[in-house]
């Protein structure tokens, strides 16, 4: 069966989502080079016993999940398929947000 192209379902979603899931790296680092520490229980297991590289393949691991999920969902359920990924982006947004205000008050 030949592969077809197609058009991601939620393309301008994913875009923030991947932004703000770079942006949540680029501050834990930031955050840990001034001594700070990872607050995500699973995320500092991983930094823990893979280091940075591990955190990055971890993130990155989840965030092409969130979007299969997305992309699985669109064909069948549309609306909760965009509701996941709002929801993506919205959760992202979060840990940004504090860590900048983190950085903010240090």
């Amino acid at each position: 069966m030949p592969l077809t192209r197609r058009t991601l379902a939620f393309g301008p979603l994913y875009f923030w989502y991947v932004l703000l899931a770079t942006l949540d790296l680029l501050t834990t680092v930031i955050i840990l080079e001034l001594g700070g520490r990872e607050a995500n229980g699973i995320a500092n297991l991983v930094l823990q016993h893979a280091g940075p590289g591990g955190l990055l393949v971890m993130k990155y691991a989840s965030v092409m999940l969130v979007v299969c999920i997305c992309e699985f969902l669109a064909e069948r359920r549309p609306g909760s398929g965009r509701f996941v990924a709002v929801a993506a982006v919205a959760l992202s947004a979060l840990p940004v947000a504090v860590g900048w205000a983190q950085l903010a008050v240090h």
